[in-house]
């Protein structure tokens, strides 16, 4: 079975590409490579890779020519970036896949696997675990384009039959994701002694879920699921900010402190209080769930930092 992956380099979708490799599957991968280069070149001779960016129409239809399953990770990432970039996020989002679902339906694609984001869900007053039912209130713009997308393939699928599965990931984390992250950012910090700086007081909730876990997900996803389809891809557990400082210091052996300060006014606006993902839809249709602890997930982690750290 012949795939496209966009945003191949980047942490995800490299990921998802490394996995559909070891399986066999005839890969292409689209990405530019400027942002992220988490593919090595023994990695992409196993592709066929096409390089540049996901706006670019003649490029996704050249990338997308006789594949079954599109892989739709291309996007930009983290959120001091989609607070400062809010035209680029909306464009790489809404234009990006504007052009994979047109050439999907050109090329006679069977299916596009869509990364979405518990973003959608914005602050909710219910304190149990989100499902899929829930109301969305997405409060920022990348969150608010997530939704739209969603809707779109849902339409897309209603009027042309071009199957998706939108996966709504919480906090993804692991080895080689971007500093910039929560996780990431506390390793590195620790390694080095430095402060963690936490915003607000650190009781805050996040579901975090490892990245491996996310790719069995989505594979599942792409294999099992039929039609249109929107699932959490999440642990079903919540971990505070400060408690996962907690277990970096830890496992990195750090003198670190906390520091916890004030949001900034450009995040201020859209900072949930408690974030956790109920996974019965993605049990149930796919037979999968996630199977790595936040603590040995952070273990991992760290093991992979102190590692590249040391080359």
């Amino acid at each position: 079975m012949k795939v496209l992956v966009t945003g191949a380099a980047g942490f995800m979708g490299s990921y998802i590409t490394e996995r559909l490799i070891n399986e066999n599957y005839d890969v292409n991968i689209l990405d530019h490579r400027i942002f992220n280069k988490n593919l090595n070149d023994e990695v992409i001779s196993k592709t066929n890779y096409f390089e540049g960016d996901i706006r670019d129409e003649d490029l996704v239809s050249e990338a997308s020519s006789g594949c079954d399953i599109i892989f739709h990770f291309a996007a930009l990432v983290g959120v001091d970036t989609y607070s400062k970039s809010k035209v680029l996020t909306m464009e790489v989002e809404g234009d990006g896949l504007k052009n994979v679902c047109k050439y999907a339906l050109n090329n006679n694609c069977k299916k596009i696997i869509y990364p979405s984001s518990s973003a959608v869900y914005g602050r909710q007053i219910k304190t149990s675990a989100l499902n899929e039912s829930d109301l969305c209130a997405p409060i920022s713009n990348y969150a608010i384009a997530k939704r739209y997308n969603e809707i779109y393939l849902e339409s897309l699928y209603a009027e042309q039959e071009i199957q998706s599965v939108c996966l709504r990931i919480f906090n993804v984390y692991g080895p080689r994701q971007d500093d910039r992250l929560v996780i990431p950012r506390f390793i590195e910090k620790a390694f080095s002694n430095e402060t963690i700086e936490i915003y607000g007081d650190g009781k805050q909730t996040r579901d975090f879920v490892y990245i491996d876990d996310v790719v069995t997900a989505a594979i599942y996803a792409a294999k099992k699921i039929n039609g249109y389809e929107i699932i959490n891809v999440a642990s079903g557990t919540e971990n505070s900010i400060r408690s996962v400082a907690k277990s970096v210091i830890e496992n990195t052996q750090s003198t670190s402190y906390v520091n916890y300060k004030a949001l900034p006014m450009n995040r201020n606006s859209f900072e949930v209080n408690k974030c956790i993902g109920d996974i019965t839809k993605l049990k149930r249709l796919t037979g999968f769930a996630p199977q790595i602890t936040i603590e040995s997930g952070i273990k991992e982690t760290c093991k992979y930092t102190k590692e590249k750290n040391c080359k």
